[in-house]
């Protein structure tokens, strides 16, 4: 009885007070923050989307940094999820690769019956040691292109 008692009052506290742990969200509700950094709320009466889009994917780069030392090369795996409809081929692009470090693959490709590929990477010996944040592309046959970002660690040798 004491423990219905205390998780009624719980319940009732939590909806009078409210939880400010995280940002506005839910359906239709977006947070911009304006020039002063307080966030503007808006509210949008257009439906929103559920599920997965038609004919749309998503990319995504290994989950871990690859790791490639100085003069070598090194594999990462890229993903593909497809949405409803989707079969086209999607091209691979590579954005923001760190000075020393190129693409090894010649146009990377994640056909149309495939969930992923392996695209290699190579590092000069004087690329310079870090971990840099990568933006592959996805260019589909037709529609909008898809981005993701991972990490290249380059290691000295």
């Amino acid at each position: 009885m004491t423990r219905q008692f205390v998780g009624g009052l719980l319940v009732s506290w939590i909806a009078i007070v409210g939880c400010n742990a995280s940002s506005p969200g839910g359906l239709g509700i977006a947070a911009t923050p304006n020039s002063s950094g307080v966030a503007n709320t808006t509210i949008s009466t257009s439906k929103p989307m559920l599920g997965e889009v038609e004919k749309s994917f998503r990319l995504s780069g290994p989950a871990l940094s690859t790791h490639v030392e100085q003069g070598a090369t090194a594999s990462a795996q890229m993903t593909i999820a497809r949405g409803k409809n989707f079969q086209d081929d999607v091209r691979l692009k590579f954005a923001a690769l760190p000075a020393g470090v190129t693409v090894e693959t010649t146009n990377p490709l994640i056909s149309h019956s495939d969930g992923d590929t392996t695209v290699e990477f190579r590092a000069t010996p004087e690329a310079l040691p870090g971990t840099y944040t990568v933006t592959v592309i996805g260019e589909p046959t037709s529609g909008p292109d898809a981005k993701s970002d991972f990490q290249i660690t380059v290691d000295k040798r």
